[in-house]
């Protein structure tokens, strides 16, 4: 080596500064696929993460419209029970003073009317309640 020209070191030289440079430009070209690769899978990351998030909203929404839904189904069979407690009341009433029995049936059809709401709300308490497992469970 210690005998190699002028020429053949700068040859050499010249050689290994070329191939420095075509790794680095091989090195630079791999770093911008492997940045641009990760830019495409962050932006589905993004893609997903906003359809997660919507879902959730979604959820929670139903989940609070049920809640909703109970809390007004339960006042409404409050209600409605008062509502049969004070005709069952006013009822014996006048089976006992012997009244009118048209007042009677009437309110006999009055009280039938709220025990068939009674079991509609008791049915739309039972849906409530099974989509709200329904939905504690997902």
């Amino acid at each position: 080596m210690r005998y190699w020209s002028k020429e053949l070191w700068y040859g050499m030289v010249t050689l290994l500064s070329l191939l420095l440079v075509c790794m680095l430009v091989t090195l630079v070209h791999l770093y911008q696929e492997q940045q641009s690769e990760l830019k495409v899978q962050l932006k589905r990351v993004n893609t997903l993460q906003a359809e997660l998030d919507f879902q959730k909203r979604k959820r929670a929404k139903k989940f609070d419209s049920l809640l909703a839904d109970k809390r007004h189904v339960k006042r409404l069979l409050f209600t409605n029970q008062r509502t049969i407690d004070d005709l069952e009341a006013q009822r014996s009433r006048l089976i006992r003073t012997n009244k009118d029995t048209k007042l009677i049936n009437t309110i006999n059809r009055q009280r039938t009317m709220a025990e068939k709401k009674k079991r509609q709300y008791a049915e739309r308490m039972a849906y409530i309640e099974a989509e709200l497992s329904t939905l504690m469970a997902q």
